[in-house]
């Protein structure tokens, strides 16, 4: 009985954590890749906009995730992970790139002259420019 109620705890703590974090992550899903990112509350680290995360270095994302309390990543991971284990965190969304994957969002032309996301996940990188021509042709 004692152990549910520790699980029990737990998840409630988990649960106050996501809701203290929705705030800025709800601000940083609405802002353009020029704004500054918001941190959650108590966090002090150097202010710093979308674009600047796309080009942040190892050990700069080290350094964030170590202020944000992120868990540690072992040190053979790519910077790409870390930097969207920090965007992740932050609630923004980011666009890494690779020379046979791709990460990204795309805007796919409809007829109704409409603009839709359409996100495209470790797709290679010929599939995804088949798809973007497929959709062009398809659509115009």
């Amino acid at each position: 009985m004692e152990v549910m109620r520790q699980e029990f705890r737990i998840g409630i703590d988990q649960i106050s954590k996501d809701q203290a974090l929705l705030p800025s992550r709800l601000y940083n899903t609405s802002i353009g890749n020029k704004a500054h990112l918001r941190y959650p509350d108590g966090v002090q680290a150097q202010v710093i906009i979308r674009d600047e995360l796309l080009t942040f270095t190892v050990l700069q994302c080290q350094q964030l995730a170590f202020v944000l309390r992120l868990p540690a990543l072992l040190p053979n991971v790519a910077v790409q992970d870390r930097r969207q284990q920090i965007a992740s965190y932050l609630g923004v969304f980011i666009w890494c790139y690779s020379f046979s994957y791709i990460l990204l969002v795309a805007l796919v032309p409809r007829p109704a002259g409409a603009n839709i996301y359409v996100g495209v996940l470790g797709l290679d990188l010929l599939v995804f420019c088949r798809l973007c021509f497929l959709s062009f042709v398809l659509y115009t």
